[in-house]
């Protein structure tokens, strides 16, 4: 269609940005939001409206108070149209009032009317008067099914008769009979055309009305006769970009995907060149054509049906008995067998679907449960997920590229250093001599120094093994984007054993040969809207996707280079990212350690510096990065492959469209490759260096001094004193000049710990010229810091985050019709949980309140208790423990981790350090913390087995005794607090075991129906003075205290419920069995 408009959309004006943007951007959409009058059910109304984009001047889409208009259409080279699309839902009277300007100020302009919509009028089979137009009623005299006229109806007339305008329904070809629009239970015609009378049967010369499912409301479609553009012309302005076919991986496909890969694998074996391009293209076509004999490729790039889609054969049958009913009944509409035939089948489809859906939710809520890791999870979540537009089809392929070639390439002469372009060190100026590239490019090939030469090869260096080959394998995931070749991890993990050793050999070759095939060097680049206006590239980060096949090579390479510096010690301590057995957590309680040892000084303070690199990984300049490779002492084909893959690499950004052209960038570590953190980490090892060479700065902690604190290009400078910080600030200033890195003065900044007190005077620090600002707090790998060292601002800034987690678990698990606590719990804990327990190595030692009040929240909201149902009633109904329980529970089990580690490790030394401070009775906020621990659970070895170096198991063993304690002590007061209970004096009674009350786990209940039931457990139900209530009496008869024997005898509340429903009361409060009223 050309023009496409719908009535009664009920969006909202908050959806409409995102519904807008899935839809087809061929054409030009605009909307009229609807109103939300009430919180509960649908929004009111709404009308879009879409125009197919054409060669020549764009129309002009505008709202209206009642709808969209559309200005601008070309009838011919003279006359203009103008439609105004409606929906009437605030009855004639307002329409009119409303509509009246419009029609004014186009008859004004000359521009001809189609006004089109739902205007819930009936007008049976009169037509509009005019007395400018001779025997209009005559003329365009009209049929229709629906003879009924009522008073909207009339005010329709009126106005159409007053604005020269003609219903087209049952006056045109197409339909002559007046078929009905609304069929459900009369048949009316309440979706009308009117037009001014000049353009019947000239310019609208059809019109019908669709028989279709899916809708009370049946389709009216008319045709158009205007002057356009020919449909070359048009295809030439607008063309439409077909996506190429991709490959997609089924389950269950993969013993006949192998048996494919077998067979051709043993036709191919006269086809090996022993190149590695032909090789790699050839294989890679294999395994292309495998995909296809196994039906594994999807054309056009669109998606089909999920194969776990609701319609399956049954739901297809029904549709079509139903669709085979509503075509009789079209034909037969004064045929009361037949309407009531379609209602009845009508009825069956929907029930039908309904089961199909409830099937299939319970289908996706398994494979939610069955996730062995959060990758899965995640995955099997998003189907419970509203799904969001990524990609904006108005950004040009020439604006995506200039903006990812600016981040891409630096104007740093990165390439012409390759060429023999350095720095002269210490001095500042240039010089022309050959670079280290330079010296071993003009090198030939068999000259380059390889440790064999030595007599020792280095495990580094030499030809790759198939097991390294499985292993990367192994670690790579499936159902990821694939790059350039198109092909996702799934087909290389499941080849054959055949498949793998071809692919072991032709990588092997690659790296033997040290040639890079063709397509390895490119990269397939997908804008992420970040923050800003959605129609500017600048607002949108890339992800890039490498070649598979490249990254199996690569993530050798990494394990091996990361192998190489691990045991040649070139990578300090001070270094925590993308390493084993480290983690943001090591820097974040170093860092606390440091801070609370400083202030536990009198009158002491500790100055920190956050140094923020502009785009560090895209500015890394490559060829100091292989300088310094080489001056580490890497040689042979590592660096030489190292090499090969940055001479040349390429990208293309990912539109709706395709892909742009590709083009080069010449700075920065490969994004999604994974050598790409390695290499960062070795290029930014010497960053501290200086500082350690000039003893500028630092802080002591158990004899080691520490400088700084590295998380890839997180950097965190410490010193004792203002001085030092300032030296510090200039002398890594001075590095990032030398590197070609550049600091970003806006969002690098200083924080003073202190106990107390003001700022001193005069004490100000600088960068190129520039203050820098000093911060009341900051976020250092994802924790929150604060002057005092106070956890507090920490914790409540991860409570907000967490409260919004929860708030979007809600409508997730609605979605999902999850009727059963464990699931509704399971979920809000998975999306809540991994945020708010952040940090929690260092707070988790103490209960939080915040966090309590947190965890009682969200809990309350899955069982639909009342919020200020008491904590002992909630927790032991649910079976959950105190949030300060499972956060004790990770503390201790980091410190155990750390109990474990070298001597010589950061954790480690700041560990004892925290036990030894305690011991001695100066302790810092977790030693604090720990003292408080011990107290409470009389158990004193803690701190002493930190102190004493115990192994990690037996301090283990000491902190399970210790939590034990902890929910027994918990337990306890929550069992004496429901004895003394006036909110709920039954529910001892009828207290749970500790795992919680049995019928949640009731999977034929409704979720509803077991609300209402832990309501009425909890003393939800009812109105008594301890429940805060000022007023007790029965809401229905005034006479007593609404109290829940009450509300059974007294007779007015019992014609308000059920029968069964008092009959369960009543035996819950007779303590009788009867389904969920016992235990």
């Amino acid at each position: 269609y050309d023009i496409i408009i719908l009535q009664e959309t009920h969006l909202e004006e908050k959806n409409e940005r995102n519904f807008m943007g899935k839809l087809d951007k061929n054409y030009i959409w605009g909307a009229r939001a609807a109103i939300r009058e009430n919180k509960r059910g649908k929004a009111k109304g709404g009308v879009l409206i879409g125009v197919k984009k054409k060669a020549g001047p764009k129309p002009v889409l505008r709202q209206w108070d009642l709808g969209v208009q559309l200005q601008g259409l070309s009838i011919d080279e003279n006359t203009k149209l103008r439609i105004i699309a409606t929906y009437n839902n605030v009855g004639m009277e307002k329409v009119v009032e409303k509509i009246e300007p419009l029609l004014t100020e186009a008859m004004e302009e000359g521009e001809h009317l189609l006004l089109v919509g739902d205007w819930n009028a009936r007008v049976g089979q009169e037509q509009c008067a005019s007395g400018t137009i001779e025997d209009a009623q005559e003329k365009w005299q009209r049929a229709s099914e629906d003879v009924r006229r009522n008073g909207e109806g009339n005010k329709l007339l009126e106005l159409g008769s007053s604005y020269n305008l003609v219903i087209a329904n049952g006056a045109l070809e197409g339909d002559r009979k007046g078929r009905a629009t609304y069929i459900v239970d009369s048949d009316s015609v309440l979706d009308m055309v009117l037009v001014s009378e000049e353009m019947m049967d000239t310019v609208i010369t059809k019109l019908r009305i669709i028989p279709r499912l899916g809708s009370d409301h049946l389709p009216v479609e008319f045709t158009l006769e205007m002057d356009e553009k020919s449909p070359q012309e048009a295809e030439e302005a607008n063309p439409i970009m077909v996506p190429e076919d991709r490959l997609r991986w089924k389950e269950g496909k993969e013993e006949e995907y192998r048996r494919s890969i077998e067979q051709r694998l043993e036709q191919r074996e006269k086809g090996i060149t022993g190149n590695p391009t032909d090789d790699w293209e050839s294989f890679k076509e294999m395994i292309w054509e495998a995909a296809r004999d196994c039906q594994m490729i999807q054309s056009g790039g669109r998606r089909g049906m999920s194969e776990e889609s609701w319609m399956d054969g049954e739901y297809k049958d029904q549709r079509k008995v139903t669709w085979k009913a509503l075509r009789v009944f079209v034909k037969n509409r004064n045929n009361e067998n037949a309407k009531e035939n379609l209602k009845r089948e009508r009825n069956k489809l929907k029930e039908l679907q309904k089961e199909k859906l409830r099937t299939l939710y319970e289908k996706r809520w398994q494979t939610v449960e069955n996730s062995k890791n959060m990758t899965e999870f995640w995955s099997a979540l998003k189907t419970f997920r509203p799904r969001k537009p990524m990609l904006r089809g108005t950004i040009s392929d020439k604006d995506w590229v200039d903006h990812f070639s600016k981040l891409l390439n630096r104007d740093q002469g990165t390439m012409r250093e390759i060429e023999g372009h350095t720095r002269a060190e210490n001095t500042g100026t240039e010089t022309q001599r050959p670079s280290p590239l330079q010296e071993q490019q003009q090198r030939q090939p068999t000259q380059t120094r390889h440790p064999e030469e030595d007599g020792q090869a280095e495990a580094w260096n030499q030809e790759l093994t198939l097991e390294e080959v499985e292993n990367a394998l192994e670690k790579m995931a499936g159902n990821k984007a694939p790059g350039e070749d198109g092909i996702s991890a799934n087909f290389w993990k499941a080849l054959p054993e055949a498949g793998r050793k071809e692919l072991h050999r032709i990588i092997n070759q690659v790296w033997t040969k040290e040639e890079i095939p063709r397509g390895w060097e490119t990269a397939k680049i997908f804008p992420i809207y970040k923050a800003g206006d959605e129609e500017i590239a600048a607002n949108y980060r890339g992800i890039s996707l490498l070649n598979t096949a490249y990254k199996i090579l690569t993530r050798i390479m990494s394990v091996r280079l990361t192998g190489w510096a691990e045991s040649q010690g070139k990578l300090s301590e001070s270094q925590a990212g993308f390493r084993a057995a480290r983690g943001t957590r090591d820097h974040v309680f170093t860092l606390n350690t440091l801070i609370g040892l400083r202030l536990n000084q009198p009158r002491k303070k500790l100055y920190t510096v956050y140094i923020d690199f502009r785009t560090a990984f895209d500015a890394v300049d490559r060829a100091k990065l292989l300088e310094k490779l080489e001056r580490m002492g890497l040689q042979g084909k590592m660096l030489q492959m190292i090499r090969k893959i940055y001479t040349t690499t390429k990208n293309k950004v990912m539109t709706e469209k395709g892909c742009t052209e590709a083009f080069e960038s010449n700075s920065g570590v490969r994004q999604g490759c994974p050598l790409s953190p390695i290499l960062f980490s070795l290029f930014l090892e010497d960053l501290d260096a200086p500082l350690k060479r000039k003893k500028v700065g630092g802080t002591v902690v158990g004899g080691e001094k520490i400088y700084a604190l590295k998380f890839a290009d997180d950097v965190a400078l410490v010193a004792e004193d203002a001085k030092s910080l300032q030296e510090m600030i200039n002398t890594t200033q001075r590095y990032a000049e030398e590197n070609r890195l550049e600091i970003n003065e806006k969002k690098t900044k200083i924080m003073i710990y202190r106990n107390g007190g003001r700022r001193a005077k005069g004490e100000k620090w600088t960068l190129k010229g520039k203050e820098l600002e000093v911060t009341r707090s900051f976020k250092y790998l994802g924790f929150w810091f604060s002057p005092k060292a106070s956890y507090n601002p920490h914790i409540k800034r991860l409570v907000t985050k967490a409260r919004l987690a929860v708030n979007s678990a809600w409508g997730i698990q609605k979605r999902a019709r999850l009727n059963t606590l464990r699931k509704k719990l399971y979920i809000m804990d998975s999306l809540a949980k991994a945020g708010c327990l952040y940090g929690v190595e260092l707070w988790g030692w103490q209960r939080s309140a915040d966090m309590e009040r947190f965890q009682s929240r969200y809990i309350k909201m899955a069982m639909g208790l009342s919020r200020n149902t008491p904590g002992y009633l909630w927790r032991l109904e649910a079976g959950r423990r105190s949030i300060g329980i499972e956060a004790l529970r990770r503390a201790a089990r980091y410190a155990c981790e750390v109990q474990c580690l070298e001597e010589n490790r950061w954790p480690k030394i700041c560990l004892r350090e925290e036990a030894r401070q305690a011991l001695n009775n100066q302790p810092t906020h977790v030693g604090k913390a720990v003292q408080k621990i011990q107290e409470e659970t009389k158990n004193e070895k803690i701190l002493q087995k930190i102190w004493d170096g115990a192994e990690g198991s037996e301090l283990m063993e000491e902190l399970e005794k210790t939590m034990e304690a902890k929910i027994q002590q918990d337990i306890e007061k929550d069992q004496e607090k429901i004895n003394e209970s006036n909110y709920c004096p039954w529910y001892k009674e009828i207290i749970p075991e500790v795992t919680g009350a049995t019928y949640w786990n009731d999977r034929t209940s409704k979720s509803h129906t077991k609300e209402q039931w832990a309501r009425l457990r909890c003393g939800n139900v009812g109105r008594r003075a301890a429940q805060g209530h000022k007023t007790t009496s029965c809401r229905v008869c005034g006479a007593e205290e609404e109290s829940v024997s009450h509300i059974i005898s007294c007779y007015q509340a019992q014609t308000l419920m059920s029968g069964d429903r008092v009959r369960e009361l009543q035996a819950w409060l007779e303590g009788r069995p009867n389904g969920m009223t016992t235990e």
